[in-house]
């Protein structure tokens, strides 16, 4: 998708001209020097305005690349930190709101194209770019009578149209009108490698993964040169148990993006099923360094050093894990066998119980899930799942199920409460704030 960034317009230069009426002076080459250095000034300045906008322009492209490319944080940060030196610069306005779209922001997204329509009314492009983010955020039913028209009408990208309204589909498993509109989209454009990657997502859904890894090894064969698409390859490899070719995509996934934390995570899973548990920790520890609070890197670590036959640094590892998260399934089952190792089996026993219980919890939010295909808008039941998740499971899972509930009900209260209550436990204080307010609104 590449969107041709509009350069600064220049305004008229409204000052009067010089005054000839004064007496000339007594050199009758004043006059040609005088307009010989003015005409040079003017010459100097229409350079640098005409430098300044090509440092704009290629500032803003380089944002737009990284948009595309899935470098969502630094693509955020920089259209920032260029509206910090270009305040109200509107291109890089929208700019910011489609970055944050893509990143799953919604709510954020949506205000800032809130501002923008309210400086200009008139523009169209800022109600379509709205109905974008409520095909993004799953509200397909409002945003789907509009897709005709954004299709032949609008001046959006017809690609950034496609793939938006793909994954509104998904989102509410509508995975046959999904594929009819990629279709559509590759019949238009055989070049592009997004379709690939979309069945590709699609065949994940729903267990295909076979189908999944000729869908993503087409992507890359097309072009794609993207990370997120060398993590999905690797995940898929590493669920039938192909773990050198899950290696190998979780390496070039890094290549690609150093700081992925998933992509060490995937690779320090494929590392410890091909028994070279060394290199996983090492793997694992790449991941703590870019995230001090990755809960699942140090995780993995305790279960390589129970794998190692080093179960009192395990069970240290895991009480501290167990005091942050309490009733989290892997933790407590990973703590019951190091107290087992151990010889501490009343503990055990205790801990297997308090994981059995989390279990069930487990297995009646599965249940929810599969009922949530029939009703994707329940957000009371997407709060649960959201809230189980988080305790028990996942905490990216469950912080994604959370913020899907504010797509469709953005004051939720529980859901709100929740998420702000999770941010202030990982320290980041500006999201948990963001929530506390909605919960006074």
């Amino acid at each position: 998708m590449t969107m041709q960034p509009n350069q600064d317009s220049l305004q008229e230069n409204n000052e009067q001209p010089l005054n000839d009426s004064v007496t000339p002076e007594p050199y009758s080459l004043s006059r040609p020097i005088r307009w010989g250095v003015l005409l040079l000034m003017v010459a100097v300045v229409t350079i640098a305005v005409e430098l300044r906008l090509g440092k704009t322009a290629k500032e803003l492209t380089r944002i737009e690349t990284l948009l595309f490319t899935e470098h969502f944080p630094e693509a955020e940060s920089l259209v920032v930190e260029f509206l910090d030196a270009h305040p109200g610069h509107t291109d890089a306005k929208l700019l910011l709101a489609r970055v944050l779209r893509a990143k799953g922001e919604q709510f954020k997204a949506t205000r800032i194209l809130g501002e923008l329509q309210s400086q200009d009314p008139s523009c169209g492009q800022y109600a379509d770019e709205l109905i974008l983010i409520q095909a993004r955020s799953g509200q397909i039913e409002e945003a789907e009578p509009h897709l005709a028209r954004l299709l032949t009408e609008s001046d959006l990208d017809p690609r950034d149209i496609c793939e938006t309204f793909v994954i509104g589909y998904r989102l509410n498993y509508r995975l046959d009108e999904a594929a009819a509109l990629l279709e559509a989209w590759q019949e238009d454009w055989p070049d592009d490698f997004r379709p690939f990657v979309h069945r590709g997502i699609m065949a994940q859904m729903v267990a295909r993964w076979p189908l999944a890894i000729d869908e993503f090894l087409s992507a890359l064969e097309h072009g794609d040169w993207r990370a997120g698409t060398h993590l999905k390859l690797g995940q898929c490899y590493l669920e039938v148990n192909d773990n050198q070719a899950a290696e190998q995509q979780f390496q070039a996934c890094i290549e690609a993006e150093p700081k992925s934390i998933d992509g060490y995570l995937g690779l320090a899973k494929s590392l410890e099923k091909l028994s070279r548990e060394d290199d996983a920790i090492s793997a694992y520890q790449e991941a703590i360094g870019l995230d001090p609070n990755s809960f699942e890197a140090r995780l993995g670590i305790s279960q390589l050093k129970l794998n190692q036959g080093k179960a009192a640094e395990a069970r240290h590892d895991l009480k501290q894990l167990l005091l942050e998260w309490p009733e989290d399934r892997k933790a407590l089952y990973q703590y019951s066998q190091a107290l087992s190792t151990l010889g501490e089996n009343k503990e055990a026993k205790e801990v297997l119980e308090a994981w059995s219980n989390v279990d069930k919890e487990i297995q009646r939010m599965e249940k929810m899930v599969t009922q949530l295909k029939d009703h994707p808008q329940n957000v009371e039941q997407r709060t649960e799942i959201g809230i189980l998740l988080l305790k028990h499971y996942s905490r990216s899972m469950g912080t994604q199920y959370l913020q899907s509930v504010l797509i469709h009900s953005p004051d939720h209260q529980l859901a709100n409460a929740t998420l702000a209550d999770y941010y202030e436990k990982i320290g980041d204080k500006d999201l948990a704030q963001e929530h506390r307010k909605r919960l006074s609104q």
